[in-house]
């Protein structure tokens, strides 16, 4: 199974918001835009850490060295193994997807998601379940004969209770996905008197924009370093060896691209005129034509460069 980080799908999602709002209260336009074009994420995954602290030896650690209770900690890590490694592989590569395909939005790791791309994001996250439930199972096959060989790996640190059968540890693992609506600014269902309400409402508004352009300096953030990256690599006469000139500068462009497509939840114009102009940068040129010709590098590198130029100060 290919799980795919191309994000074309669209979705009409309008989300209408929480009954009860005071008809006597105006909810200003751009609000329900927003909320109509992105809703909330979060991702967790769920996995036994087979990691546990040792007390006692922690105790003598700390009571060895004269050092005070918490100066030190002593952990056992009780069981290592290839498809463990793979489970984890999955997780990190699931989470960096979810990361470049969101803004951030919430502490505690609550994202947003542009509304255009929900099917798409529902589609692909399912398939990074599917790949991680079948490293879980691909590890169930052999747990029971990885614990048996912990014993003599950990010596006198070995403790039975730690390996619990496979049916009961295989409870403990998981994803979880989250999907939340964007609340409206109105969307207070709180008994408060018109002034208090009016006031929350205008403090809503703020943290939204706040939200908002916080969000935009992220994924702004994360195509400096590699455009930065491509303008240094490229800039080099055809007479110099070039130093650091591989096949991924063009690639991890292109990669945060994806990025400013998906997270561009408002439609920011500015963001939409980088990531056009980028593109028709990047149409013209390759790995092989660049290191060709002196004459495209400079250009292209002046092109790069004026982009760069272009973005806010971060």
């Amino acid at each position: 199974m290919s799980v795919q980080n191309d994000v074309n799908g669209v979705m009409s999602a309008d989300y209408q918001g929480f009954a009860g709002v005071p008809n006597e209260i105006e909810v200003p336009r751009n609000i329900p835009t927003l909320a109509s074009s992105m809703v909330l994420v979060e991702l967790h995954h769920h996995i036994p850490p087979f990691r546990k602290k040792d007390k006692k030896r922690t105790a003598k650690v700390n009571a060895e060295a004269g050092a005070k209770r918490k100066a030190a900690s002593v952990t056992t890590k009780y069981l290592e193994c290839d498809e463990l490694k793979a489970i984890e592989k999955v997780k990190a590569d699931h989470y960096e997807w979810h990361i470049a395909s969101t803004i951030p939005w919430l502490d505690g790791g609550i994202r947003g998601l542009a509304n255009m791309y929900l099917q798409r994001y529902m589609k692909e996250s399912s398939e990074w379940e599917q790949l991680f439930n079948s490293k879980v199972e691909e590890f169930g096959e052999v747990y029971a004969w990885e614990a048996s060989k912990e014993q003599a790996r950990m010596g006198a640190l070995y403790d039975a209770s730690l390996y619990p059968e496979w049916h009961t540890l295989r409870r403990k693992f998981g994803v979880e996905i989250g999907y939340l609506p964007l609340p409206e600014k109105g969307d207070f269902r709180v008994d408060v008197n018109n002034d208090a309400l009016e006031y929350m409402q205008e403090q809503y508004e703020e943290k939204l924009r706040e939200r908002v352009e916080k969000g935009n300096v992220d994924i702004l953030k994360r195509l400096l370093e590699p455009l930065t990256n491509l303008s240094k690599r490229i800039n080099y006469d055809d007479d110099e060896k070039p130093t650091g000139f591989r096949d991924t500068l063009i690639p991890n462009v292109e990669k945060v691209l994806h990025t400013l497509k998906v997270a561009n939840v408002t439609n920011d114009m500015m963001i939409k005129n980088t990531c056009d102009n980028l593109e028709r940068i990047l149409a013209s040129v390759s790995s092989d034509s660049l290191r060709a010709s002196g004459t495209l590098r400079l250009a292209t590198k002046q092109e790069i460069d004026s982009v760069i130029q272009t973005l806010p100060q971060l």
